[in-house]
């Protein structure tokens, strides 16, 4: 058993954590504080808006008395709520949640949608490596959703990559599939 505090000087909130075969522990959260300390190597080392919730990507090694290995923050200006966490056997981190900052990180040219598609709350579906140098490690970010509230409950990856997000929303413009179990939003 490994119990300790952690945190800065405002609240601070643990979303998701998983483990990975070599013990390392990658926790996920949200943070209003600017002061937690970055590792030399985050993608990140500033709360853009300090006092809003922004991303924090964490990692310990479980094999060296929980020792902090990454800390970076991420996130746009505006409230950053990460939802869930899953790992693939590469050591990318796939983190789903909600946003409203119009800056949120992405990754233009491979971006399902790189504009912010609602001002209440649009998913953000990012894939991060904290193994990569700092500009590299944000692999994949998106927007999605449509007009109105979008929100995301959990995601899981696959062996082949492939991304699996479930959550909700009330937005009659959603961007859907060719062949989906349903094209229209019912039960609003």
């Amino acid at each position: 058993i490994y119990s300790s505090f952690w945190g800065g000087g405002a609240a601070d909130q643990v979303n998701a954590v998983k483990i990975d075969s070599n013990g390392l522990l990658y926790v996920v959260g949200r943070t209003e504080t600017s002061d937690l300390v970055a590792t030399a190597n985050a993608y990140s080392s500033t709360n853009l808006q300090s006092g809003t919730n922004a991303i924090f990507i964490m990692v310990l090694d479980t094999t060296k008395n929980f020792a902090l290995d990454y800390l970076s923050y991420l996130g746009g200006t505006g409230e950053n709520d990460p939802e869930a966490m899953d790992l693939d056997a590469s050591g990318n981190i796939y983190i789903v949640g909600e946003t409203v900052a119009t800056d949120f990180p992405m990754v233009s040219t491979t971006s399902l949608q790189n504009t912010l598609p609602s001002t209440t709350d649009s998913v953000f579906v990012v894939e991060f490596n904290p193994a990569l140098t700092s500009v590299l490690q944000l692999v994949y970010s998106t927007f999605l959703g449509g007009s109105l509230t979008n929100l995301a409950n959990d995601v899981k990856v696959d062996q082949a990559g492939n991304i699996y997000l479930i959550g909700s929303t009330t937005s009659t413009d959603f961007p859907i599939t060719d062949g989906a179990y349903s094209g229209i939003l019912s039960g609003i």
